[in-house]
């Protein structure tokens, strides 16, 4: 992820950073939740 840290806090769940934004990843066995998807500035989902 281009600009972003990412930081695997515990199985399958994630922290990623951007500057001052801060989102999380949640991996589910069959979908996976994303809590605050940034300010849009950057390819997010690649």
């Amino acid at each position: 992820m281009s600009g972003y840290t990412t930081n695997e806090i515990a199985p399958g769940f994630y922290c990623i950073e951007h500057g001052i934004v801060r989102s999380f990843l949640i991996e589910g066995n069959k979908d996976a939740l994303l809590i605050d998807t940034g300010l849009g500035n950057d390819d997010f989902k690649k």
